[in-house]
């Protein structure tokens, strides 16, 4: 015997049961069922979580701590901060003379750039440490001219001339 049916009995039995009608309205109501499926459902929870994180955002900037400006600090702090800078524009100012008076030092301020045995490339600062005394010189332009001489391994050679 076998517990369980087969597709043909399940056939056999369900055509000797009398036939039902659907009622008035079934194919109408059942489309209309899978219509209303069908359609997107507005959730009203992501609208919800919106104002909710737009609340929280708002709240946390009103509740965070501000930096305080400079107008909220007292009168004798801001007047040490003044001095502070003051002192430090002092120190500022010393050191660049400091380094203007040793670069003046060394007669004539020139850079040297380098150079091969045909050519040495030379840059006069003198325009840049005293402007005033540049200028008086056609524009600011010089002639090159040694001013110390030449070591014999750097002496131009007259010999292609």
């Amino acid at each position: 015997m076998n517990p369980r049916p087969d597709d043909r009995q399940i056939d056999r039995l369900l055509a000797g049961l009398p036939r039902q009608a659907a009622s008035p309205g079934f194919a109408g109501r059942v489309v209309a069922a899978l219509e209303e499926s069908a359609r997107p459902r507005r959730s009203r929870s992501w609208l919800l979580a919106g104002v909710l994180a737009t609340v929280l955002a708002a709240a946390g900037l009103w509740l965070t701590p501000r930096a305080p400006s400079p107008r909220d600090r007292p009168d004798d702090l801001r007047q040490a901060d003044t001095g502070l800078m003051l002192e430090e524009h002092r120190r500022l100012t010393e050191e660049l003379e400091s380094l203007k008076t040793r670069l003046r030092a060394t007669e004539p301020p020139l850079l040297y750039l380098g150079g091969d045995e045909g050519l040495d490339l030379v840059l006069d600062l003198t325009p840049v440490l005293q402007p005033a005394a540049a200028g008086a010189r056609r524009g600011g332009i010089r002639p090159a001219e040694p001013s110390s001489p030449l070591p014999a391994s750097r002496q131009p050679s007259n010999g292609g001339i």
